[in-house]
């Protein structure tokens, strides 16, 4: 699952959508908070994937707009690809998903997995919020401060 840029590194992997017009701008903006309550030196071995769960519709250029209005960090970055590729990829992380016919909104859950430097799933979470934030920042510390 890891390629060899991120060979080493933590891996935070979520999935949104930029339409979005609930549960994905709140993962975004607390998963900034808890990324962001990390230490800066820790914070050079971290990597946040955000892979959209509506390849269809989000380009390059609307993940980048996402990117900025989140003011996401040089740690991340947000994937798309063929929807084939992009569905097998949902799956694995166990996310559930279905397009609403009538709205065209993407009712899912929204799953945090956290890999170690070797690229094994160390942490299944849910998103991050007031009162969950700080397990968010303290398993990412944990992994962080691991040797290579």
């Amino acid at each position: 699952m890891i390629g060899a840029d991120l060979s080493g590194k933590v891996v935070l992997l979520t999935s949104i959508y930029a339409c979005c017009p609930l549960a994905c701008p709140v993962l975004l903006a607390e998963t900034r908070l808890a990324v962001d309550a990390l230490p800066p030196e820790l914070r050079k071995d971290l990597v946040v994937l955000a892979v959209t769960m509506d390849p269809e519709r989000d380009t390059p250029e609307k993940l980048a707009d996402l990117a900025e209005t989140f003011a996401a960090g040089p740690e991340w970055r947000f994937l798309t690809g063929s929807s084939a590729r992009v569905n097998a990829v949902l799956d694995d992380m166990g996310v559930e998903r279905q397009r609403n016919a009538e709205t065209g909104e993407i009712d899912h859950n929204s799953v945090v997995l956290l890999l170690d430097r070797r690229g094994k799933l160390a942490y299944r979470l849910g998103k991050p919020d007031d009162a969950h934030r700080q397990w968010h920042v303290d398993a990412m510390s944990t992994l962080l401060r691991e040797p290579r």
